[in-house]
């Protein structure tokens, strides 16, 4: 086989496999909306039960590459950290916070799960921000504070009074988190059959 003819077959191959992943890049947005609603207003079990479905659907149907494990999994302790940190200066006081002593405290299971899931949109769900990092920027510094605020009634948390000082952090911090995940995904190759 010439080296012709094996790029060309890549190619049809990767265009093949674009158009069937589109209806699955959107099936993990929707599975993440829904994992997230759940996240919020039940309970730490209900949530774990229902990121392993997410994370089962995933690996059967979603991974092309197994280097995307590692990206969910640097994103979703990145994610634990920040919020962990957040909270431990009271910016955040999430309901079901985990404390570790006076001063330090982590995240709720429900909230890491909710990090888990939402980490496996990076290569799937949020594909339309691909390649788009002033709107990527944008989602996170607008987008993503409006999803902490209606997360923070949902789960019967709290924030810091004046809220807004903490709808600020988030969104500032958001704004780089988002597109360097989005960086990340893309100069690790994750991209290549996953993307319209």
């Amino acid at each position: 086989m010439t080296q012709r003819s094996k790029k060309e077959k890549a190619v049809t191959f990767k265009r093949n496999v674009k158009v069937g992943t589109t209806g699955l890049n959107i099936i993990n947005a929707i599975l993440f909306q829904i994992i997230w609603f759940v996240c919020v207003t039940t309970t730490d079990v209900v949530s774990s039960i229902s990121v392993l479905i997410l994370l089962i659907i995933h690996s059967l149907f979603m991974v092309r590459d197994t280097r995307e494990w590692w990206l969910i999994t640097g994103f979703t302790l990145i994610g634990i950290v920040i919020d962990s940190v957040l909270q431990s200066f009271g910016l955040i006081q999430f309901s079901g916070a985990i404390l570790w002593n006076d001063s330090i405290s982590v995240i709720p299971i429900w909230m890491m799960c909710l990090w888990l899931a939402f980490s496996t949109t990076l290569v799937h769900g949020l594909f339309w921000l691909h390649g788009r990092w002033k709107l990527a920027l944008l989602v996170g510094l607008f987008a993503v504070p409006v999803s902490y605020y209606g997360g923070l009634f949902l789960s019967d948390s709290s924030s810091i009074e004046p809220m807004w000082i903490m709808l600020v952090a988030i969104g500032l911090i958001w704004s780089a988190l988002l597109p360097t995940g989005l960086f990340i995904a893309e100069k690790y190759g994750l991209l290549s059959v996953n993307t319209v």
